[in-house]
């Protein structure tokens, strides 16, 4: 998967969802224009800085949701708590080498972008 553009398929019309949305694309195009030379250590801060991100909007999009009443916000919550507790094991296989950074780009971009794409614009549209 090539970065990611924003387009309107990812506007769920909520301003400061929206506006997270587009620094977590900002951050996985970022992971996707490190050359393949670049240092480990410089992929590792921007990872976590994409995984620290992804978490805080998580919270923030529940919060929004729960105010809302969202009828699938538990499920919403479930996708969210999936995903979280699948990075701190692929963290780690990265940190020991089984896993190189192009597919653990990929494994993120795949998932927030899909998720964006289709739960949290239902979420959004709902109301």
């Amino acid at each position: 998967m090539a970065a990611i553009s924003w387009s309107r398929e990812f506007e769920t019309g909520i301003g400061e969802i929206d506006d997270q949305h587009r620094r977590l694309v900002d951050l996985v195009n970022e992971l996707h224009a490190l050359p393949d030379d670049a240092a480990r250590d410089r992929f590792e801060h921007l990872l976590e800085s994409l995984i620290d991100y992804t978490l805080y909007h998580f919270a923030f999009e529940e919060t929004l949701l729960e105010e809302q009443d969202y009828p699938l916000l538990d499920a919403h919550r479930q996708v969210h708590a999936r995903f979280a507790d699948q990075l701190d094991p692929v963290r780690i296989r990265f940190l020991d080498g089984e896993v190189d950074e192009g597919e653990l780009t990929e494994l993120v971009t795949a998932w927030l972008f899909n998720h964006i794409r289709n739960a949290d614009t239902a979420a959004a549209r709902a109301d």
